[in-house]
């Protein structure tokens, strides 16, 4: 009797010693929660009251006698807590959850380490009174209202790993005088700066494909924007409202091979403005709307040449093919609180989804793309001796498993062109797949392959 006393005794304390190495525990007015094994350590709310002053995030906490690695600040770890002016955070930090300082409306300045590769929608989305942030390199992409009315922010250096700024991440940060956009960004989301009335000048560089729906409405300070020719779609309303706008510089060669809508610059008193476009294609501006709208349509200048202001070579790489995710839709959405809606196109086999919440990517990464590229395309001998080049437009449908399938020629060139290009494409190496939800889904792309000689 008494040994199975003592046996039930430890049965129940296994329960004790097993939580003890997952559990919330408060060290130093900092809330953790400790994973499972005890090794790491995630930042969250507090049990009761709110975080404020100068918060200082250690690397590592002790508990129970095991060292834990501060690995991540989950979501809403900080939100609302008007008391907080300023936040130290470690090298161990791998991700900021989505709203983690969303509300903190004292924070002043936040300099996030190269350790973070992920930062979730709304993370700072209305700290009011951040006046800068400093985004390291780590980081891929600007995710949904990142930085949603956070109206002292004066300057932000996006670094030149982010590849899409996403809906609303900049949204009516109306101090912001001036971004620098790298070429690594491929698209810009539905009102990724819209109302940003501060901002003057917008470069937008030779890598973005895609502008997206009211991305840069109701700017109403800006006078100067540049397209550049790597563009395939412009979305409605895109730089609607931007009444002090005077000049519009669109390096744009073919509008044939771009989607575009007749009110991209809705409201923006066009008959006032001056539009540069490429000599060659003057003539065929002042026949398309909304391009025709223009009060002076001229020629660029040649001594301003868009391409130079990066590698010649590596652009002419990155040009030759521009991916982007095709939208089937564009819900205007508002709010820290709105989850990002993906639109699904039905077909015969499966569902192809035109919106995704993880881009597919190639793997290794932009430089291993343009390093496939250039050795994998093979310019067709006649069209060659022919002096035959241009641009061709395809379809692909990224599978599940990241294989390509469904290549097709949507605007061709030349027949050697047009399949040679659909040869490069299918023959790439499997992506990873876009990931909708946390699940993989098909992802259909668009991919302009332009042919120079």
């Amino acid at each position: 009797m008494k040994k199975n006393l003592v046996l039930l005794f430890v049965l129940m304390l296994l329960p004790v010693v097993a939580s003890a190495f997952e559990g919330k525990v408060e060290i130093k007015g900092i809330c953790y929660h400790i994973l499972t094994k005890g090794k790491n350590a995630e930042v969250v709310k507090l049990n009761s009251g709110k975080y404020s002053g100068n918060i200082v995030i250690p690397s590592t906490i002790m508990y129970d006698g095991v060292v834990c690695d501060v690995t991540s600040i989950v979501e809403s770890a900080f939100s609302r807590c008007p008391g907080l002016t300023s936040v130290t955070i470690p090298n161990s930090v791998k991700s900021i959850g989505r709203q983690a300082f969303a509300y903190c409306t004292k924070l002043t300045s936040v300099k996030i380490p190269n350790s973070v590769t992920s930062i979730g929608d709304g993370a700072f989305g209305e700290c009011t009174s951040l006046t800068s942030i400093t985004i390291p390199n780590s980081v891929t992409r600007i995710r949904d209202v990142t930085f949603y009315n956070c109206l002292s922010l004066t300057s932000v250096k996006i670094p030149n790993s982010v590849t899409s700024i996403e809906h609303k991440a900049f949204y009516n940060c109306h101090s912001l005088t001036s971004i620098t956009i790298p070429n690594s960004v491929k698209t810009i989301g539905e009102s990724a700066f819209s109302d940003c009335s501060g901002l003057t000048s917008v470069k937008i560089p030779n890598s973005v494909t895609w502008i997206g729906l009211y991305a840069f409405a109701n700017c109403k300070g800006l006078t100067s924007v540049t397209i550049p020719n790597s563009v395939t779609r412009i979305v409605d309303f895109a730089f609607s409202s931007c009444s002090d706008l005077t000049d519009v510089y669109c390096y744009i060669k073919d509008l044939s091979c771009v989607e575009f809508a007749f009110g991209i610059f809705s409201n923006s008193y066009l008959e006032y403005t001056t539009l540069h476009v490429p000599n060659a294609s003057l003539e065929t501006y002042k026949m398309k709307k909304p391009w025709s709208e223009f009060g002076k349509i001229v020629p660029l200048d040649s001594s301003d040449d868009y391409e130079s202001v990066s590698d010649e070579e590596i652009e002419a790489i990155k040009e030759s093919v521009k991916f982007k995710i095709d939208p089937e839709s564009d819900n205007e959405e508002s709010g820290l609180d709105n989850n990002k809606s993906a639109s699904v196109e039905e077909n015969d086999d499966s569902d192809v989804v035109g919106a995704v919440d993880e881009m597919p990517f190639f793997p290794g990464g932009p430089s291993a793309l343009i390093e496939y590229l250039s050795k994998a395309i093979r310019y067709p001998v006649e069209a060659e001796e022919n002096g035959v080049q241009g641009r061709v437009i395809c379809s692909f449908v990224i599978e599940r498993d990241g294989s390509i399938s469904d290549v097709k020629v949507i605007k061709g060139v030349d027949p050697s062109l047009d399949k040679e290009a659909q040869r490069v494409i299918m023959a790439m190496p499997k992506w990873n797949p876009g990931k909708l939800n946390g699940t993989a889904v098909r992802a259909k792309y668009t991919a302009p392959v332009t042919f120079r000689l």
